[in-house]
């Protein structure tokens, strides 16, 4: 993982970017030097959970599930870890969820 990327995901900077590109007017070329963003660590088509890694797609069941169960007066936290710790029920492969299933059983 490179500094820049780092700082941008978990220091929560914006970076920009010279972008040259050529512009073609009245059959005259000509560059073109604009400034875009480059790296940004807001990601607005994904739920973000509080780790600020791991993500999930909007309207997700387990996005309903959580909002239930703060509508419930259950703690943010304890939530999403309600959640988190479903989802990975699903996922039988990681040693998380065996010891999950241990601790069911």
């Amino acid at each position: 993982m490179t500094l820049v990327y780092r700082d941008c995901l978990f220091g929560k900077e914006v970076f920009y970017a010279k972008n040259v590109g050529i512009r073609s007017k009245d059959h005259i070329l000509s560059l073109v030097e604009s400034e875009k963003k480059a790296l940004c660590p807001i990601d607005t088509k994904r739920w973000i959970l509080s780790d600020g890694i791991t993500t999930l797609p909007y309207f997700h069941w387990r996005i309903m599930f959580y909002k239930n169960m703060v509508k419930a007066d259950i703690p943010h936290e304890q939530a999403e870890k309600r959640a988190t710790f479903l989802y990975c029920l699903n996922c039988l492969n990681c040693d998380e969820s065996r010891r999950a299933l241990l601790i069911l059983i």
